[in-house]
């Protein structure tokens, strides 16, 4: 053939390798393909993927390894896990295989967290390359950026990215990395690491770098070993810390160095101490949320974004989303899987990945496709000048279009490395960044909270805690050298405390009783109004504050203006609480003597009227926006303040107005706080049994000779003025509008006023609206979990003897004029006589029984145990009915019973 012949083939061979050399040899960039790899933990996936040390590199020798770790399925990632892991001897304990399961047990955690309702990613830097000391000295700044980028790029291609909550990790000599990270200028796809986890990794000056730089919103420990050893290492860096409280550590026993990964990877959130190994030293703050920067306070975004920011997308994405999926592409991913949420100075921005994806595939394969052009193009031409029979026209046009394909091919396939010769970021598509929202600040007037109706009752801490043993020290006398042989004084036993979480609070409390149900009512105040209240202290025990008094070297005249003595804090007492304001992951008020002073003032009333609106007992320490306690006021540090102490402003701070109890807050404009008091019973009336005069019931009474409960009498319609005349105590003496009568008795079903699961009961015609109401609040504010109750009930099992031996006497039941509620939580004891309910309200009992009902334990049961200044003891109470522990003469405690019948009658 023609272009077999010497003259030309030479000129086609040379055309065809110079095309076929620029179409295969010549990727756009570097390409590392993800790998999903065999996981043997059910519900997680496992990826691998390499990157190089410049992201430039194609030699498989300048590759390191990484891992991925996901749930399986599309679920959404909401936290992703930064890990770097140690030298390891032997270094294949590092294969992706080992760190997902048998050594490290990565792939367990993420297992574990997703129980725990966390859908997670963990990514693992070097896998097999750890064991070279230059692996670890030399990730440098560029190394890191370009693994987290990497990284970043293959969540995206899985369809999940980071989420919105990133986390570092360091186990040992990743505790290195963990120091460059955050020492140097490295970019985590526009997120703040929320918290920084350290698994034994304090040697040099890692950990004291690491937590000098302020950079993640808290810190957890994990030391091995005993004196001496990384423990004392650890101690030292917490010391470096802005906020040394707030640092979580937990020692392990020495020998645990490598076990610390698999045992402690999820003690950040499920708090087990390590599966139980460990000891937890200091219990720091567990939280991952996001800090704000000072001076940022005040600037927060609206709480309404969520739909106009999900619209905006879809609108967005409508406009380029392609009907098909093509290679590299998928364009019907979910939308929330695209779009994170960026919140920087007061601004709400969509990182929105689809596009710059597409963007990118758009350049990949433009660039295929000039290629495909450029070949059929140079075929062509040559062609048309092998066939050109020696016209010298014909083959200068071949000549001239070949060389200007040649031209525009190298500028189209060339451009990708002079644009990264110029500036490597321009051949990276990064995400769309939509500015939403740019908050202002504006008057707290026209903010509102918004808050339901609430009938509180005065409450005296006092009451509680005048037993405890008082301290026979003081700040100058307390010495720290003999600290152990103290014995506690001024402090609550723990055993008195329970311990709770409240919805829209973050943070585990520990406190007396009386003060769960305001806490979780201001934290649901707070959640209704677009805020999450944060807990980072609650009740502590004797040892606790003493270690933090013996731990700070100030005279002790200047330490107790800042650290309690041991003894004479609240928190001691459990009425104390430390608690700071959060929106959309924003910290809105500040810690510390300086950093509070930086708080907005609008954010300090915010917060402080959230507790006031909650119930009128909480106030707050008035050097400290922070410090909050139930119950104690009385002194002029303790009120219900809500401006910036007087340290940070040189004026007097301010008393807020708000009222739990009624009226307006200044702060809304709807009567939100305003309680509508418990209705009084019925004031007149005559009982409906002498109206009709008839009377039906079926009364048994209990025989001390036979030790039964027997029938006594029973009638049907009978005439009511007979039974009366026959008997007077089958009327009340406290009311006579309610008898033993049934016509007297109203039958309601709880399910009327919330109370699911419980049989209907009868209660005196008189009564039966305002138990109702009051029942009805005891479900709304969530005071007590109710699982039964008993009203009305014509049985006599109290009073003198006759002489068949039945008892005569006639408590409130017999009337419908008392209730018991939670009798297999509260039960009925005697043998009383040295047990106080209002000295030791939590117990623990000394008395005989239960003969009725189950055993009372408020510790065990707080949600469904009645006890002295309960919430629910101080809604009946207030109403004029009488509790049956302390209302019953003798050596009888009846918990479950309310009465508003006089019982010693």
């Amino acid at each position: 053939m023609f272009f077999l012949q010497k003259k030309y083939t030479w000129k086609f061979a040379i055309g065809f390798l110079m095309v076929f050399s620029f179409t295969f040899f010549y990727p756009p960039h570097p390409v590392f393909a993800l790998v999903k790899e065999s996981s043997p933990i059910a519900g997680v996936d496992l990826y691998s993927f390499k990157s190089d040390y410049g992201c430039s590199s194609k030699n498989p020798k300048e590759q390191s390894e990484h891992f991925i770790i996901v749930p399986s399925g599309s679920s959404k990632i909401n936290r992703t896990y930064i890990y770097f892991h140690g030298l390891s001897n032997p270094p294949e304990h590092t294969t992706k295989e080992l760190m997902c399961h048998g050594y490290l047990n990565l792939c367990d955690s993420a297992a574990q967290l997703q129980t725990l309702g966390l859908n997670v990613a963990i990514i693992g830097a070097r896998l097999n390359k750890a064991g070279s000391t230059r692996e670890f000295r030399d990730f440098n700044t560029a190394e890191l950026n370009c693994f987290l980028n990497k990284a970043s790029q293959e969540l995206t291609s899985l369809g999940r990215g980071y989420g919105s909550d990133l986390i570092l990790v360091g186990h040992s000599a990743g505790g290195r990395s963990i120091k460059e990270a955050l020492n140097s200028d490295i970019h985590f796809n526009g997120l703040t690491p929320s918290m920084c986890i350290f698994l034994d990794p304090c040697y040099g000056d890692w950990c004291d770098v690491a937590v000098k730089s302020n950079k993640c919103g808290s810190y957890v420990f994990y030391g091995a070993g005993g004196p001496g050893e990384t423990i004392d290492a650890t101690n030292k860096a917490i010391k470096l810390a802005a906020n040394p409280q707030s640092i979580r550590l937990v020692q392990m026993p020495n020998g645990f160095h490598s076990k610390i990964p698999r045992l402690c990877f999820t003690e950040h959130v499920d708090e087990k101490a390590c599966q139980g190994n460990g000891t937890v030293i200091q219990e720091g703050i567990l939280s991952s949320v996001i800090p704000i920067v000072a001076g940022d306070s005040d600037k927060i975004i609206p709480q309404a974004t969520s739909d106009s920011y999900e619209k905006l997308v879809e609108n967005i994405l409508s406009k380029t989303k392609l009907e098909t999926e093509t290679p590299g592409y998928n364009p019907n991913v979910n939308i929330e899987d695209k779009v994170t949420v960026n919140q920087t100075n007061g601004k709400l921005y969509l990182n929105i990945n689809t596009l710059s994806e597409y963007i990118g595939w758009l350049y990949q394969y433009s660039l295929i496709a000039i290629t495909i052009i450029a070949v059929v193009i140079v075929i062509y031409s040559g062609v048309q000048w092998m066939v050109s029979g020696g016209n010298s026209a014909t083959i200068s046009e071949a000549k001239k279009r070949i060389g200007q394909t040649f031209v525009a091919l190298l500028l189209a396939l060339g451009s990708y490395t002079i644009l990264y010769a110029i500036n490597p970021k321009t051949t990276k598509f990064g995400q769309l960044n939509i500015l939403v929202f740019q908050a202002e600040n504006t008057p707290m007037e026209n903010e509102s909270l918004n808050a339901d109706a609430y009938n509180s009752v005065n409450f005296n801490a006092n009451d509680l805690l005048g037993n405890i043993k008082k301290p026979n020290w003081d700040a100058k006398t307390f010495d720290c050298s003999k600290k152990d042989s103290y014995s506690p004084a001024g402090v609550l036993p723990s055993n008195q405390t329970i311990t709770y979480t409240c919805d829209g609070m973050e943070g585990n409390v520990t406190s007396i009783p009386q003060m769960k149900v305001p806490l979780c009512r201001a934290a649901e105040i707070a959640k209704k109004n677009g805020y999450t209240l944060q807990v980072r202290s609650s009740y502590r025990p004797f040892e606790i504050q003493v270690k933090l008094w013996c731990e700070d070297t100030r005279p002790p005249e200047i330490r107790r203006k800042f650290i309690a003595t041991p003894g004479f804090s609240n928190h001691g007492h459990g009425v104390a609480i430390d608690v700071f304001l959060y929106k959309n992951g924003k910290q809105l008020t500040l810690y510390g003597s300086s950093g509070q002073c930086k708080t907005s003032p609008r954010f300090v009333k915010e917060i402080a009227d959230i507790f006031y609106l909650a119930d009128p007992n909480f106030v707050r320490l008035e050097t400290e926006i922070w410090h909050f306690e139930y119950g104690t006021m009385g002194t002029s540090a303790r009120n219900r303040y809500d401006t910036l102490p007087q340290t940070c402003t040189g004026k007097p701070s301010g008393v807020s107005n708000v009222k739990a109890e009624g009226g307006t807050s200044p702060i809304s404009n709807v009567g939100a706080a305003s309680n509508a008091n418990i209705i009084a019973p019925a004031q007149s009336g005559q009982s409906p049994a002498a109206q009709s005069n008839q009377c039906t019931f079926t009364e048994k009474r209990w025989n001390t000779n036979t030790r039964t409960t027997a029938l006594f009498r029973k009638e049907t319609n009978a005439p009511y003025n007979t039974i009366i005349s026959q008997d007077k105590s089958y009327v009340s003496k406290s009311d006579p509008r309610c008898s033993v009568c049934e016509q007297d008795q109203v039958l309601f079903d709880p399910s009327s006023v919330g109370i699911r699961g419980v049989s209907s009961v009868r209660v005196c015609w008189a009564y039966v609206d305002q138990i109702k109401q009051m029942l009805k609040t005891i479900v709304q504010n969530n005071q007590l979990e109710i699982t039964s109750l008993v009203g009305y009930r014509p049985n006599r099992t109290v009073g003198a003897v006759n002489a068949d031996g039945f008892r005569t006497g006639a408590g409130g039941h017999f009337y419908g004029m008392a209730i018991d509620i939670n009798a297999e939580y509260n039960g009925l004891y005697s043998g009383c006589s040295g047990f106080d309910p209002i000295a030791h309200p939590l117990g623990p009992i000394t008395c005989s029984g239960p003969s009725n009902g189950g055993p009372w334990n408020p510790p065990a049961n707080p949600n469904k145990t009645i006890y002295y200044n309960s919430p629910v003891y101080r809604l009946f109470t207030s109403n004029g009915w009488k509790w049956g522990a302390t209302n019953i003469s003798g050596r009888t405690r009846d918990f479950m019973h309310f009465s508003i019948h006089d019982d010693s009658q």
